[in-house]
């Protein structure tokens, strides 16, 4: 943030400096959530003006900055006398606010044209707060922050006379007599396994490294097996919960000496979700009135290794008690639609399988998963920290 706004830079040592608790600085705002703080001003200044506001807003370039909500507070105002300060050199001026759970303001024109409705989009206010939300490219981005300003004009020194301070955010709703959508089977993937590994009967007791590299070697002579897996996921998943998976194993066909189904196991498994950032721009001059844009970035959501002989995998088994357990971190972004940026996600599942000494990784993609926004308690907000 501090390489974003240089000119904003909120600093300790400057003339005007918003002070908040350590906690802040890692925490994870949402809907209902206070920022409570102080502005703290060089007496040296005196300032005739002191003002704080409270702002989210989207962007997709440097000229398309759209409001999603904006409280002001003015601090000060007028000729001293200042408030009481066992400090000398600097006055405090206490502030509060709260996050609201709705976008409040309409976007305006810009460009001399106004957002058309979409589905897509969002074009009117009154739709949850989006995430904070800065693409890798720039090309988009959703930020939340504080920025304390006082004149400029009575600065006799050098020194920043306007200072921000960015939050995370990320929104949240009440329960509701929500229902957790269906399991969609996955497609099936194919592994085939020929080996003299296969034959119970006449299976190598040779364990010499030699020996395993010549019986790895596939022969047309050897037994075979074939099975097939599947990851079966659902059309939805919250932040901050579990993702609900199964795995779906079949075995197929297999030469007559294999006498039994080969043993499968799990020795690892790697989730990723691809984020797809949608922005658009409207032009009063484009054919269609807005210009469109697209980006997609990898996120890595979860990875985790079985030592050998690993999980033995059945039909219809859960990762349900797996440690650290599969779920959506509260940190990740739900899927969301504002003015210009939409995402949507899909959902990338990596097992990493074992059968007949051979270790093999299978891929499923979940395309157009959606992550819905956390819980939070109907009732009880949470009670902000006291002033730093």
């Amino acid at each position: 943030y501090r390489s974003q706004y240089p000119y904003a830079y909120n600093h300790e040592l400057g003339p005007v400096f918003i002070i908040l608790q350590p906690a802040y600085m890692e925490k994870i705002f949402t809907c209902g959530d206070k920022v409570k703080g102080r502005v703290r001003v060089r007496i040296l200044t005196e300032p005739l003006r002191v003002t704080i506001w409270f702002r989210g807003r989207s962007s997709c370039s440097k000229d398309d900055n759209t409001n999603l909500f904006s409280f002001t507070h003015v601090l000060f105002s007028g000729l001293g006398p200042y408030p009481r300060h066992p400090n000398p050199t600097y006055v405090d001026f206490p502030f509060e606010f709260r996050f609201p759970e709705n976008v409040e303001l309409h976007p305006g024109n810009i460009n001399d044209a106004a957002f058309r409705s979409s589905t897509m989009f969002e074009h009117r206010p009154g739709y949850l707060l989006p995430p904070s939300l800065w693409a890798k490219d720039g090309s988009a981005k959703v930020e939340y922050y504080l920025e304390a300003q006082i004149p400029s004009d009575q600065l006799f020194f050098s020194g920043k006379t306007k200072v921000r301070h960015q939050f995370r955010f990320s929104p949240s709703v009440i329960p509701e007599n929500y229902i957790i959508p269906p399991l969609i089977p996955g497609s099936p993937v194919l592994v085939r396994r020929q080996t003299r590994f296969l034959d119970t009967a006449g299976a190598p007791k040779h364990h010499s490294r030699f020996s395993r590299l010549k019986d790895s070697i596939n022969h047309e002579d050897a037994p075979s097996a074939a099975f097939s897996i599947a990851v079966n996921l659902p059309s939805q998943v919250r932040v901050g919960e579990p993702i609900p998976l199964t795995i779906s194993l079949a075995h197929l066909e297999r030469s007559e000496g294999v006498l039994e189904p080969p043993v499968v196991s799990l020795r690892g498994i790697i989730a990723k979700t691809i984020v797809h950032i949608h922005a658009r721009v409207p032009v009063r001059l484009h054919p269609e009135g807005e210009h469109r844009c697209a980006s997609s970035e990898v996120i890595n959501l979860f990875r985790c290794e079985f030592k050998h002989p690993g999980i033995i995998m059945f039909d219809g088994m859960t990762l349900d008690e797996l440690s650290p357990r599969l779920a959506l971190a509260d940190s990740m972004a739900p899927s969301f639609r504002s003015y210009g940026i939409s995402t949507t996600h899909d959902l990338r599942v990596k097992l990493v399988v074992e059968c007949a000494g051979k270790v093999s990784e299978v891929d499923f993609l979940r395309q157009g998963i959606t992550f819905l926004p956390m819980l939070r308690p109907g009732s009880s907000i949470p009670e902000p920290m006291d002033l730093p």
